[in-house]
């Protein structure tokens, strides 16, 4: 087990950064409550990349851009994955942001280009 940082949270939680030499995250994330009590919360977080998709044409809808990141996707999507669409610029286009973890942003970025609606974004 190694115990990289310890950092009190907004929230007033606190935050253990485990390093690389950790075997087994998931079970020492389990045996924390049961040692200090079980109304205590774990959970594990994973590192995220935000995505900006540019060029869209002005009709794009938050649904299009989800529906083909998902369908690009090399795993099933998360329930945290998030999505925004901008207002169109002068031009009449708009940019969609996407944040979602690391794993999953780089399978979008190895293949450069995603179709949304009629357009390579």
């Amino acid at each position: 087990m190694e115990i990289k940082a310890i950092r009190k949270t907004n929230d007033g939680g606190v935050l253990l950064q485990l390093g690389h030499k950790t075997k087994n995250k998931r079970k020492f994330g389990n045996l924390i409550p049961k040692v200090l009590s079980p109304n205590h919360i774990v959970h594990d977080l994973k590192p995220r990349m935000t995505l900006e998709i540019r060029d869209l044409d002005c009709t794009t809808t938050e649904a299009e851009v989800r529906d083909a990141i998902s369908r690009e996707m090399e795993e099933p999507l998360k329930d945290d994955f998030k999505v925004a669409v901008f207002e169109p610029n002068n031009r009449g286009q708009k940019m969609a942001v996407a944040e979602m973890e690391d794993q999953g942003a780089i399978s979008i970025l190895n293949k450069d280009w995603i179709k949304i609606r009629w357009v390579y974004g």
